[in-house]
C-alpha cells in the first residue's frame, strides 16, 4: 500500500487536463513501476500461512528499494518476482535450492551469459541477496549444507569448504554495517554453488577448488558477473580444456588464473581446444612478462573481463578475427588497448560516426586487430593527450556513446559543446572556457555586478569548514565543490539522477549546460577511488533585484532540499552572496537565469529539460540564520 501511495504522489500531480500524462517519458516509466508492483501483488497472491513473511517482506523489499526499473530492460526484477512466487507458497524457511537451480538453468543457456545478467541484476552482488533478513547466518548455512549434498553431489567437499570459509570470514564481520557485504558474498557463494551444477561433464575437483577460491575472495564485485558466467563455462566445457586451465603451473596469482575463463566464451564456435592450448601458452611465455604484470591490475583486468564479453557480443567482429585479437592482446597488453576495442564493440557504427565527429579517421576494416595491435595509433589523427586523458576517466565509454548519440539526435549546438568539453579539457583551458561571456547572456549579467566571478568558482572558494566536513562525511570521503569537467559530465550516472550520458535522451541533451555553463558548479560528496557518493548542483542566479545570488538545488541520490544546505553555507558567506534554497511549494520569493551557453538546461523546480530562454523559479526561499 506504501508503494501504491507513493506512485500517486509521484504521478498524479504530472496528469494534464485530459486525464493523461503528458510527457513521454513519464508515461512510459510510470507503466514500469505499475507493472513492477503488479508482478509483487501476482507474486504474493495466496501466500502460505506457515510462510516464513519476515522472510518475504526482504524480498518486496529488495524489489522496491534495491533493484531499479529500467527503461532499457523494464523486466529486470522478474526474476526475483518469480522466486517470491514459489517462497511464498512454501513452509518454513528458505533452503536455497529453488534459486539455485533457477540460476544453474540460466547458466546453461547460450553466452553472452555476463552481459545478459550484467542487464538482468541477477548474476551481481553489488547490492547484495534478498535474504538474511530476519535469521542469524549459522540458520542459513546449515540448510545449505544439509542440501548441497542433494544439489551438486560431485563438488560436494569444495563447496562445503567454501561455506566453512565463508563463516570464518563473516565471524570478523561487525554489525549491521558489515550486513550487506556478508548478503553479498552469501549470495556469490549461492552462485557458484549454481555454476557447479550446471555442468555436464563431472569436473575435477583439484582444478575446481582454484577457481572457487579465487572468485570467493575476489575483490571487486563489478567483475563477478563475468567469473560466474566464466566458471559456468568451465565446468561446462571438456576435460581437456579444464586441464589446460587448471595446469599446476599458471603464474601471476588469481588474476592470472581467472582471466582465461573469458576465452571460453568463443568455444566452440570461433576457437578450439588448441587454440586455448596455444594462448595460456603465450600468456605465461617470458615475452609476456609485462601483459602479466598488468593484468594484476584490478583496472586492467577488470576491462579485460568486460571487453571481451562484449566482444562475443559484437557486430563487428568476424570468426577468423578472434584468435589474432586475443594473441596480440596477450603478448602486449595495455589498459588503452582495452578501452578503445571495449568503445568499438560496445557502439559498432556509432564508434565510427563519433571518430569523424572528432576529426579521425581509421580503416575499417580489420579495425579491432589493428587496435589490438597499436592501441589509439590504429586511428589516424588521434592526440595522444586526448587518448591518454579519455583513458583515466571512470566510465570512458560513455563520452563516445554520449557524442554520438547527440550525432544521431541531431543536436548540432550540443554536438558543438560536447567537442569543446573534450578539446578545452585535453588542453587545460577548461575553466576559461565554462567561464567565458560568449553566447552566455547570464554571465555577461552576473559580471557587471561581481567581476570576479570570471575566474570561475574555485578562484572564489577556498574550502569547506571542519564543522561542516564533520556533519557530511563519514571515514575516508570528501567534499568538494566541483567544477572539474568529468566530475560535471558523469555525476548524473554516479548518482543516478536523470541526467546521465546514458539516460533518456530528453534529459541527457540538458547535460552539456551543467558542463559548459560557468553558472553551474556541484558539491560533491566523493569515496576513497574518487566516485561521487551523492551531490548537489549550485547556480549563480539573479535575485529579484538583478543581482547575484546562489540557488542550490536537490541532493542526490536521495533528492532532498537540505542534505547540503552547510556546505551551501559555507561557499555563500565567502563569496558574500545571498543564498537561495530548492522548497516544495512557493514561498512568495523567486530568483531567475538568463540564457545560458548550451540549447537545454535541467532544473529541478520543472523537472524536464527547457530549451535556452529565461527562466523565473519560483519555488526556493532565501536562506535565512
Amino acid at each position: 500500500m506504501s508503494e501504491v501511495d507513493s506512485i500517486e504522489e509521484k504521478y498524479i500531480p504530472r496528469v494534464g487536463w485530459d486525464g493523461n500524462l503528458s510527457d513521454h517519458d513519464d508515461y512510459v516509466e510510470f507503466k514500469i513501476y505499475s507493472r513492477r508492483l503488479l508482478y509483487l501483488y501476482a507474486a504474493c497472491y495466496g501466500f502460505s500461512q506457515q510462510g516464513d513473511i519476515a522472510e518475504l517482506m526482504s524480498y518486496i523489499k529488495s524489489v522496491l528499494y534495491i533493484i531499479e526499473p529500467s527503461n532499457s530492460f523494464p523486466d529486470n526484477i522478474w526474476h526475483i518476482a518469480k522466486e517470491l512466487a514459489y517462497l511464498s507458497k512454501q513452509p518454513g524457511s528458505i533452503d536455497y535450492c529453488h534459486y539455485i537451480s533457477t540460476l544453474a538453468h540460466c547458466l546453461k543457456t547460450p553466452a553472452p551469459v555476463a552481459l545478459q545478467f550484467k542487464n538482468l541484476k541477477q548474476l551481481s552482488d553489488i547490492k547484495g541477496f534478498a535474504l538474511l533478513e530476519s535469521k542469524p547466518l549459522d540458520k542459513y548455512l546449515t540448510v545449505l549444507r544439509a542440501n548441497i549434498d542433494k544439489i551438486a553431489p560431485e563438488y560436494s567437499q569444495v563447496l562445503l569448504d567454501a561455506v566453512d570459509d565463508l563463516e570464518k570470514e563473516c565471524a570478523g564481520i561487525s554489525l549491521p554495517e558489515g550486513k550487506p557485504d556478508i548478503k553479498a558474498k552469501v549470495h556469490r557463494l549461492l552462485m557458484i554453488i549454481a555454476a557447479c551444477k550446471s555442468s555436464k561433464e563431472i569436473m575435477d575437483t583439484s582444478v575446481l577448488v582454484h577457481f572457487v577460491r579465487a572468485i570467493m575472495e575476489h575483490g571487486n564485485k563489478k567483475n563477478i558477473p563475468y567469473l560466474i558466467a566464466g566458471l559456468a563455462r568451465l565446468v561446462q566445457s571438456t576435460p581437456k580444456i579444464q586441464k589446460i586451465l587448471g595446469a599446476p603451473g599458471i603464474s601471476g596469482g588469481p588474476h592470472l588464473r581467472m582471466a582465461p575463463l573469458q576465452w571460453l566464451a568463443f568455444v566452440p564456435d570461433r576457437l578450439s581446444e588448441d587454440d586455448i592450448k596455444e594462448l595460456c601458452q603465450s600468456l605465461q611465455a617470458p615475452s609476456a612478462s609485462k601483459s602479466r604484470r598488468r593484468m594484476k591490475d584490478g583496472k586492467i583486468f577488470h576491462q579485460w573481463l568486460s571487453t571481451l564479453e562484449q566482444m562475443l557480443a559484437s557486430e563487428v567482429m568476424n570468426k577468423a578475427m578472434v584468435m589474432p585479437i586475443l594473441k596480440k592482446l596477450t603478448q602486449s597488453l595495455t589498459y588503452e588497448k582495452l578501452g578503445w576495442l571495449y568503445m568499438l564493440f560496445n557502439m559498432g557504427d556509432r564508434f565510427t560516426a563519433f571518430l569523424d565527429r572528432m576529426g579521425l579517421s581509421c580503416q575499417k576494416e580489420g579495425l579491432p586487430l589493428m587496435i589490438a595491435e597499436k592501441g589509439a595509433d590504429a586511428l589516424v589523427g588521434v592526440n595522444k593527450k586526448f587518448s591518454k586523458w579519455l583513458m583515466k576517466q571512470r566510465h570512458h565509454h560513455l563520452l563516445p556513446f554520449y557524442m554520438a548519440s547527440m550525432i544521431e539526435q541531431g543536436n548540432a549546438a550540443v554536438i558543438d559543446l560536447t567537442h569543446q568539453f573534450i578539446e578545452t579539457s585535453v588542453n587545460s583551458t577548461f575553466i576559461q572556457s565554462r567561464q567565458s561571456t560568449l553566447n552566455n547572456p547570464h554571465l555577461q549579467a552576473v559580471y557587471k555586478k561581481y567581476p570576479r566571478f570570471e575566474a570561475g568558482w574555485g578562484a572564489n572558494f577556498s574550502g569547506f569548514s571542519e564543522e561542516t566536513r564533520n556533519k557530511l562525511l563519514s571515514q575516508g570521503e570528501t567534499l568538494k565543490l566541483t567544477e572539474d569537467p568529468w566530475d560535471l559530465f558523469i555525476s548524473g550516472l554516479e548518482v543516478k539522477s536523470c541526467i546521465s550520458p546514458d539516460g533518456l535522451h530528453s534529459y541527457r541533451r540538458g547535460l552539456m549546460s551543467y558542463v559548459m555553463d560557468g553558472r553551474n558548479a556541484m558539491i560533491v560528496i566523493k569515496n576513497q577511488k574518487g566516485n561521487i557518493l551523492s551531490r548537489s548542483v549550485i547556480r549563480m542566479v539573479l535575485d529579484q533585484d538583478d543581482s547575484p545570488a546562489l540557488l542550490l538545488e536537490k541532493g542526490y541520490p536521495d533528492q532532498s532540499n537540505l542534505l547540503f544546505i552547510d556546505a551551501a553555507r559555507d561557499i555563500a558567506d565567502e563569496m558574500e552572496l545571498p543564498l537561495y534554497r530548492c522548497v516544495d511549494a512557493k514561498k512568495g520569493e523567486k530568483v531567475k537565469v538568463l540564457e545560458g551557453r548550451a540549447p537545454f538546461d535541467y532544473f529541478d523546480e520543472f523537472l524536464s529539460t527547457k530549451e535556452r530562454q529565461e527562466l523565473t523559479i519560483t519555488k526556493v526561499q532565501r536562506d535565512v540564520r
